[in-house]
């Protein structure tokens, strides 16, 4: 993938997710958290099978 397509990694860390979360000034209760990460990682996976998809559509 080129430089100018490479697609920004979604956090999926609770360490990844507060970093990101500050720099936004977005508070994350840690009740939260868990609901955060599991939407996130689904969201990951959609992006990774559509990606696969336009690649294998490109080929």
């Amino acid at each position: 993938m080129s430089e100018a397509m490479r697609v920004p990694a979604i956090p999926l860390t609770d360490k990844d997710v507060l970093a990101v979360a500050a720099m936004l000034d977005l508070p994350i209760l840690p009740a939260c958290m868990p609901g955060v990460l599991a939407n996130l990682a689904l969201l990951d996976r959609h992006a990774r099978i559509l990606l696969a998809e336009g690649d294998a559509e490109c080929a």
